[in-house]
This record gives C-alpha cells, structure tokens and sequence, in this order.
C-alpha cells in the first residue's frame, strides 16, 4: 500500500512538473512571437524610409508623413465641386510700406491669404514677416534673392536658394513641419530662357516635400509699370470670367501701390460673385 501511494504521489508530482514546464515553454512562445512581429513591422517601416525618418515614427505613423497629392497644387485647387474658392496670392515681399497696406485690407475683410517671400526681404523686414503669420495668412517660399540667373543656374544653387528661404520660414513660425509651399519666380511654366531648367527642379522640389503653385487668374498689376485701378479690375473680370476655382496672382512689392489700393475693389467683387477665401496651404 505504501508503495502504491508513493507510486501515485511520484506520478502527480511529474504531471505537475510536466504541466509546469509545458506552460513556461508556451509563455516563452508566445513573448518570443510578439518580438519578432515587433521588431519585423519597425524593419519595414525603417526599409520603406530613410534612417533619419526611422527616428520619427510614432505609434505606428512616420513624421513627416509623406506628400498625399500631387506636387502641383494648381491641380487639386482647380475643381468642380459646385463652391467657389479664390485663393489670394502675393508675390515678391514681404516690405515695411506695401505688404502692410495689404495686411491691413486683408484684416478689414477678414481674408486671409498665401504670401510668397523673398528670403533677403525676410532678413530685412523680419517684423513684417512675423505679421503675416500672426495674423494667419500662409508664408510661402518664392527664392532666396529672385535672381533668374542665379537661381535657375544648376539644380545645388535652386536647392540652396529654397532651403535657405524655408529655415527663414522656420525662424518665423517656430514649426519644424510647416508647410512647405512654393512658388517659381516667373512661374513654373515651360517658356521663356529658364523653362527647361524649372521643369528638372520640379522633380527637385517634389523630393524635397515642397508642393508648387502657378496661377489661373490674375489683376495684371505687374504687367506694366503703371496699370490703372480700372485696369486692375477688368483684368481681374477677364481672367475670372466662368471660374469655378481661381488661384490669383498678384504683388507686394515696393513698387505696386496700386495692388494695396485696388484690393477693396478686388475683395468687394469677389464677393459680389460668391466667392469664399482659402490659403494654398490647406489645399
């Protein structure tokens, strides 16, 4: 009898040995198969981008995250969604006597709208700058000194010229990820001595996260050195005329008064034709 119950407590005792090690074994499974899944997602996150993106991603997104639409915002603005959207742009500022005569329209009507800056003209009127973005409008990247010649000489130098404009941009808005919107001194369009040379730095630019932006409607107030308020409007009509969607294309700079002038008029008949406005940034 006594050897049976050793028999039986001996058996038990392996059972629950058995049990035991069955269930360490399962456990070590199971963290070993969470490792690997782990550590198999962050390699393809890593493989699909560079190693200094590797450093941004968080809780499963990778920042910055990578462009969802096509460079060429014109595309994606342009559309036939039954609203009407006017998209304000002014090119070659920002100074201490135009740009703040437009700000000041701009706050009357409660519009805001996309600033294309000059870098050297950043440096000059930094407290300016720092109004556009405090008051909401966009500040957009439009060179570093809109030199044709120098700018559009090789791809490094149009590479140098936006990068130092876009840590100009940063300097002002405090955002490491603010959006980067450009715009291509004389247009992005294939004409003219540069043509050839904007379109291989599209590619420069898409690569470099930045999305650009030509025009569909303009006042003409840098057609000529001294346009006319009438002119300035009907300019606007023409090129308006059975848009749906209309980027506009006008200027800040020292020399075009008649742009801070003439913006009651233009704002007054946008609206007149149900327009709302936008900024390039959220297209």
């Amino acid at each position: 009898m006594s050897n049976d119950f050793e028999f039986r407590k001996h058996m038990r005792d392996r059972k629950r040995k058995q049990k035991i090690r069955k269930t360490l074994f399962m456990s070590v499974g199971v963290l070993a198969l969470v490792a690997v899944l782990i550590f198999g997602i962050r390699g393809i996150l890593i493989s699909r981008n560079t190693k200094e993106d590797a450093e941004f991603i968080f809780n499963g997104y990778i920042y910055p995250q990578p462009p969802e639409k096509n460079e060429d915002i014109l595309v994606d603005a342009v559309k036939a969604d039954g609203e009407k959207k006017a998209y304000l742009t002014f090119d070659d500022g920002p100074n201490n006597s135009v740009t703040p005569e437009v700000l000041d329209v701009l706050r009357r009507y409660n519009v805001k709208a996309t600033f294309f800056l000059v870098g050297t003209l950043i440096e000059k009127n930094p407290d300016v700058a720092r109004r556009l973005y405090d008051e909401g409008h966009c500040l957009a990247n439009h060179s570093y000194n809109h030199n044709y010649d120098e700018l559009y000489a090789d791809s490094e130098t149009f590479m140098t010229q936006i990068q130092k404009t876009e840590e100009l941009i940063k300097g002002i808005t405090c955002d490491e990820y603010y959006p980067k919107v450009f715009r291509f001194p004389g247009g992005g369009y294939q004409a003219g001595k540069h043509g050839d040379a904007k379109q291989e730095y599209k590619t420069a630019i898409g690569e470099a996260g930045y999305r650009y932006c030509d025009w569909n409607s303009l006042t003409g107030d840098a057609e000529s050195k001294s346009p006319s308020a009438d002119s300035i409007i009907e300019r606007l009509k023409k090129t308006t005329d059975g848009k749906e969607d209309i980027v506009i294309l006008m200027h800040d700079a020292i020399a075009k008064k008649i742009t801070a002038q003439t913006l009651p008029q233009v704002l007054e008949y946008l609206i007149s034709q149900g327009y709302s406005f936008d900024t390039l940034d959220n297209v």
